[in-house]
């Protein structure tokens, strides 16, 4: 099986990491990823955007992950 959700919400995650996510060819099946409260500005996520790999996604979670609502 191949991975479909990732959330590393609360890791340390930066740019580098961010753009490290997007360029992996581990992650091309995921449909959801969880990156809430982590310090990546605005390289990480164009890194994101432009990722074929990540083209997937239904699910991108910038916020509060474990947050209850």
């Amino acid at each position: 099986a191949k991975l479909q959700a990732l959330h590393l919400g609360h890791n340390h995650v930066r740019d580098a990491g961010v753009a490290a996510l997007a360029r992996s060819p581990h992650l091309a099946r995921l449909v959801s990823l969880g990156l809430g409260l982590n310090p990546f500005g605005d390289e990480g996520a164009r890194a994101l955007l432009r990722s074929k790999r990540l083209a997937g996604l239904s699910v991108l979670r910038l916020d509060d992950e474990l947050a209850k609502y």
